[in-house]
């Protein structure tokens, strides 16, 4: 749980599960090591490369290969597993070099920095120094060579680090010439110093960077005695349980009186009890922590997304999930507990509130898709299966509106089904209860609407949304159904899709991880454009890249509304559409409504600079006087539209920028990263919220560094922006839905008009288009009007309650969280 949470130095730092430590690179030459003060390197590793200064950067993460090249469409599972089209030889595996030490605590994640290896160090001018990094024995400090610097300045005492911030979110890497070829899950920056210095690396993989993350963080928390910690006190809250287990199993199983201990059979049954997926065979153990109920409510705000958290509903969760007696008394969550919740129906990915009918059922008939079957009689292979009575009782049960009944005298017709259609057809009606009907978009039920399914732009008037992916694991993951004897062990890979309009359609895979089915760590994130959510579904296949006769091991699909945001498990589904059992994937899921990334200059540090770049929405003419002049008056509220929304977006994301946290981040996952490096030397905030306001006011505390200057100014912009668009945004919606109104007036008459102007043929049909585009630029720019509006309520809810749960507010007396308009509470 590095990746939990943003970078305070009170957080608990997280459980590393199944890792290996990264293997020296090859190719080096053996080069005398420049000493290093009482760092030391290890005999077997004194081995650098020659060209020691800058180099050419050579990416090697796993990441940077599936990000930076495209990868081919190709058509989803048909019916017998397979992807149509593949080449049949094996893929090539983008997984790095592991060697065969197992990293399975933050213990061995410390142990692993003390041994060193090489990281990329990336500087502002775009040039990239390989080095060798290690611990200090002491754990004292950061060191690293060959260096230029003197001994003693070629190191971080870990006393002077404020933060360790992951992925490519400092000054450094956003304005280096090689940010689009940095993996976002293998860069990582050590902030450190009374100036905010940064020390910006890349290591070459996923894995290695989490190692130090979570090494760093530990460090920082309990300084030279976490390996004692670890060690005592964090491993007695699941041993003490265990024993207790354990202990009460012994005195139930009937041994003879000479002997000690319990049945194999029984342990085994013990431990699976315990971990229902594990196989018999396999037996694993691992240093442990616990999360408190400040730190549970941390996670339950900033990245589950839940609203109206409290110590107390921290405290329901840890009765309800955690094991030991002990946890549940002191308020304790182990990670037996954490691992029990995100893998209970709370953490689920798809939205509980689907469950049931959720949408608007009085719309015409017209306005809704309907739950059909075809050929419902099959209940197998429909090439070749049988037909059964129950095939229509199991569609109906699925919420079916329209089946099929066929009277034929022998054989005959055009068999279709299981695979990607029906996965798809499945899960889009889950979204509305299963009720069988599913309410169209909005911009496909209005009178006048310029809409085509078959676009491959973006749809005017609305505006694209980013979808965050990161794979982080699978588990109990078995082999393929239809695969031959090759054992039990597989090699798995995923793909996420995307299936939607056609501008929207795509697809990204993982990296290969070789024999581990049980809990592979794949650790790569994606980004998919979203231009038209509300049709959008998002589907998850999982599959073995060393098959005999069949890859597929499981698949799950989900609409894009019914997305749970945060760290949520997908449980895998067969071609068939029955839940594999015990078999998940883990995931961590962000939706954004702009898009991100990429260097400053890119996106504009500043309203005035982004508003010279800016796209307007444009009218087009129709060439009939009278209406193109009721079109004209719009172009002003339209303008103001655009600049008012962008201008709050635009804030908020340098805001975000400023912070240090990903584009995925949340204004609550801002507040709370800014929280950990806000101290002064005596450890008193050097900034403070007022919360008197319904827009929080940044406040500081005394004399500010540079960098903490900038922050302050950067959210006075923001507040400012965000003002403007609840004082003014009405105003305009008006404005624009009264235009609106008056060119409505001529719909019914348009084509006798453009007549009358001497339009003929195709100039008419253009006017009649131009007329639906029109309409659908007003109302889309009015309706992203009102989202902005309820954007910027929640933005400040969300800067409110993190100043209260990041302990930096200056009136704590009276001061209560703000209920979320779009967030739901436990209760909820």
């Amino acid at each position: 749980m590095a990746e939990f949470g943003e970078n305070n130095k009170s957080a608990v730092g997280p459980p590393v599960a199944g890792w290996k430590a990264a293997s020296g690179a090859g190719g080096i030459s053996p080069e005398t090591p420049v000493s290093n003060g009482n760092c030391s390197v290890p005999n077997t590793v004194k081995r650098l490369q020659n060209q020691s200064s800058c180099e050419s950067p050579t990416w090697e993460s796993p990441g940077s290969d599936s990000a930076s090249k495209a990868i081919p469409r190709r058509s989803s599972l048909i019916k017998d597993g397979t992807r149509a089209g593949r080449d049949r030889k094996k893929t090539v595996s983008f997984s790095s070099s592991l060697s065969e030490k197992k990293i399975s605590s933050a213990a061995d994640c410390i142990h692993s920095m003390v041994e060193g290896i090489e990281l990329k160090k990336i500087r502002t001018n775009s040039r990239v120094y390989q080095r060798y990094y290690l611990l200090d024995a002491g754990l004292q400090a950061l060191c690293w060579e060959p260096s230029k610097k003197e001994s003693d300045k070629a190191r971080i005492s870990l006393a002077s680090i404020r933060e360790v911030r992951t992925g490519r979110n400092t000054e450094t890497f956003r304005t280096s010439g090689v940010y689009e070829q940095i993996s976002e899950d293998s860069a990582f920056s050590i902030i450190y110093g009374e100036m905010y210095e940064s020390l910006d690396l890349v290591a070459n993989s996923a894995e290695v960077a989490n190692i130090w993350v979570t090494g760093l963080r530990y460090l920082m928390q309990y300084g030279k005695h976490a390996l004692d910690m670890l060690s005592s006190s964090q491993d007695s809250l699941r041993l003490d349980w265990l024993e207790q287990l354990f202990c009460t199993a012994a005195d139930s199983d009937d041994l003879e009186e000479d002997e000690e201990g319990i049945r194999l059979q029984l342990a085994i049954k013990l431990i699976r009890n315990v971990n229902p997926g594990v196989g018999s065979s396999k037996v694993e153990h691992s240093n442990k922590e616990y999360l408190d109920t400040k730190d549970l409510m941390r996670f339950l705000e900033a990245e589950q997304g839940m609203a109206q958290v409290s110590e107390e509903t921290s405290l329901k969760l840890i009765h309800s999930h955690e094991p030991s007696e002990e946890g549940r008394q002191q308020g304790y969550l182990s990670l037996d507990g954490f691992t029990s919740y995100l893998t209970s129906a709370e953490c689920h990915l798809f939205d509980r509130e689907h469950d049931g009918v959720c949408q608007d059922m009085t719309q015409p008939l017209s306005h809704y898709y309907i739950s059909s079957s075809h050929n419902t009689y099959l209940i197998e292979d429909q090439f070749r299966g049988p037909s059964d009575i129950s095939g229509y009782i199991r569609a109906l049960k699925m919420g079916c509106r329209c089946v099929e009944v066929d009277v034929w005298d022998g054989p005959d017709g055009d068999p279709v089904t299981a695979g990607l259609m029906m996965d798809l057809n499945t899960a889009w009606f889950r979204q509305n209860g299963n009720c069988g009907f599913v309410l169209r978009p909005a911009i496909m039920r209005q009178e006048v609407s310029y809409f085509s399914a078959d676009t491959r732009d973006t749809v005017p008037g609305v505006s694209p949304q980013l979808l965050h992916v990161k794979v982080i694991s699978g588990q109990n993951l078995p082999k393929p159904r239809g695969s031959g004897a090759k054992g039990d062990v597989v090699d798995p890979y995923v793909y996420v899709e995307i299936h939607g309009i056609p501008a929207d359609c795509t697809e990204r895979r993982t990296r290969t991880v070789t024999q581990n089915g049980d809990n592979p760590v794949f650790d790569e994130s994606f980004e998919f454009q979203i231009n038209l959510p509300e049709l959008a579904m998002v589907r998850f296949v999982v599959l073995d890249d060393d098959f005999i006769g069949d890859e597929f091991i499981g698949q799950y699909t989900i609409p894009l509304e019914c997305l749970q945001p945060g760290y949520r498990h997908v449980p895998l589904q067969s071609l068939t559409g029955e839940e594999l059992p015990h078999a998940k994937l883990f995931v961590h899921v962000a939706l954004t409504n702009r898009r991100g990334g990429g260097k400053p200059h890119k996106r504009g540090l500043s309203v005035r600079k982004a508003r010279k770049r800016r796209n307007y929405a444009a009218l087009r003419d129709l060439g009939v006087r009278a209406v193109d002049e009721v079109f004209k008056m719009a172009a002003p509220p339209l303008k103001d539209a655009t600049d008012l929304r962008e201008n709050m977006q635009n804030s908020v994301a340098v805001f975000r920028d400023l912070c240090g946290v990903s584009v995925a981040a949340n204004l609550m996952q801002c507040v709370l990263a800014l929280g950990s490096r806000v101290s002064g030397p005596d450890g008193a905030p050097l900034l403070l919220f007022d919360l008197r306001d319904h827009y929080p006011a940044l406040e500081p505390q005394g004399p500010l560094p540079d960098v903490l200057r900038r922050v302050v100014s950067t959210y006075e912009m923001m507040v400012q922006a965000s003002r403007a668009v609840i004082e003014l945004s009405d105003g305009i919606y008006d404005r624009i839905l009264h235009i609106q109104t008056m060119a409505m007036e001529f719909h019914e008459k348009l084509q006798s008009l453009a007549e009358k102007e001497g339009l003929r043929g195709r100039k008419v049909s253009r006017a009649l288009e131009s007329f639906s585009w029109n309409i659908t630029i007003l109302k889309g720019q009015a309706d992203l009007l009102k989202h902005a509006q309820a954007e910027v309520q929640e933005n400040m809810k969300q800067v409110h309650d993190a100043a209260l749960t990041g302990n930096l507010t200056k009136e704590r007396i009276g001061v209560k969280r703000v209920r979320s308009q779009t967030r739901r509470g436990q209760d909820d």
